[in-house]
């Protein structure tokens, strides 16, 4: 009886031994394996990432939106996300980098599937998101245009026919007709008006785009919330640091404004006995800008189970923006957004979509 005793007491110290001992080998390996490939990759994110921290981040957004419905989740890859039967769910995007596939948005679609009311709270002055509001029978596209203002964000006053805005230059053409010139960097700042129930508020926007509606007609509820009251619609061709605004004393077609985008070139000018580099501005009257009033730069759409909230403009929900002094505005605007699709349920589930945005190897 003792040996067999001693038998039992034996094989159970010899299975511990193996056991530690396996465990050690496997540990050695994966050191060894850590130390040929090196560390796992640590990214840093860039772009309106909510993992971003930097002043073009969405992180504050992010935790703001926590504290309003801590039911919120970050989303880097829409083929993980879990989500149990819920009646309220809003996915946030905000100016994403990379377009969606097919299969992002086939995996967007499986995990509303199991909410009873999908809204989506999309802001981006490109027109990345346009392909998910097509997905989900929106009527509502982001032009991906850019706004240029009318009037002079530090004067107050037109850019059109008046000397008194600081144009850069006031120059005339080989008719003789007198253009002021500015620098159409200091124009892509318009101001905007939000309407937010029984209150407004306005803010300026950062390089923002615009909103159209493919089927006026249609019946769905749809409701303006922001506009800019009087801006140019250009292309991003037309904008960069070697392009004007030119405007000149016969600057209105119909009650409309209009300018000329113009474009500083450095000429060569070669003389007896040296070259002189000399800038000349090129005025093409082919390449019209024609204001617009009631520009909509923000919109809900109601279409039944679904609901969305679209801005032209992701850059005034960037860090940058709300440690400013325009946070307050930003965030009243903001918040009024998600209430409205949260039907300010404290249960409403909110999907931050962290998924398409490039990322910087900084090992590499």
């Amino acid at each position: 009886m003792r040996r067999s005793d001693d038998l039992g007491r034996y094989r159970v110290r010899r299975i511990k031994l193996v056991s530690i001992g396996l465990i050690t080998v496997l540990f050695f390996i994966a050191l060894l394996a850590v130390l040929e490939q090196g560390p796992p990759n640590t990214y840093l994110y860039i772009g309106a990432s909510p993992l971003n921290t930097g002043r073009l981040g969405t992180s504050d957004l992010f935790l703001y939106t926590k504290t309003l419905y801590p039911r919120t989740q970050l989303v880097l890859d829409w083929s993980r996300v879990f989500v149990d039967r819920c009646s309220n769910i809003v996915i946030v995007i905000i100016s994403p980098e990379t377009p969606y596939t097919d299969n992002d948005l086939s995996n967007i679609e499986n995990v509303l599937s199991k909410c009873s009311t999908k809204n989506f709270l999309v802001a981006d002055e490109s027109t990345i998101s346009n392909a998910v509001l097509a997905r989900i029978g929106s009527d509502l596209r982001i032009t991906g245009e850019i706004l240029v203002e009318t009037v002079d964000q530090y004067t107050n006053t037109s850019f059109l026919n008046n000397s008194s805005t600081r144009p850069i230059l006031i120059t005339r053409d080989t008719q003789n007709r007198v253009y002021y010139v500015y620098p159409t960097i200091d124009a892509l700042y318009p101001i905007a008006r939000f309407d937010l129930g029984n209150r407004s508020v306005e803010l300026r926007l950062d390089i923002a785009s615009r909103i159209i509606t493919l089927n006026s007609s249609n019946l769905r509820k749809s409701e303006i919330i922001g506009y800019v009251n009087e801006v140019f619609i250009a292309n991003k061709t037309d904008l960069g640091e070697n392009k004007y605004i030119a405007s000149t004393s016969s600057s209105e077609i119909s009650g409309h404004y209009i300018a000329y985008i113009a474009t500083l070139y450095t000429q060569t000018i070669t003389q007896s006995t040296s070259s002189v580099a000399t800038p000349t501005l090129m005025i093409s009257r082919d390449n019209i800008l024609i204001s617009q009033s009631n520009v909509s730069i923000a919109i809900y759409e109601d279409l039944g189970n679904s609901k969305v909230m679209l801005f032209s403009d992701g850059s005034i929900f960037l860090n940058q923006v709300l440690r400013s002094n325009y946070n307050s505005s930003v965030l009243e605007i903001y918040r009024y957004a998600l209430n409205k699709l949260c039907g300010s349920s404290i249960d409403c589930i909110v999907l931050f979509d962290a998924s398409k945005y490039n990322t910087i190897d900084p090992y590499n």
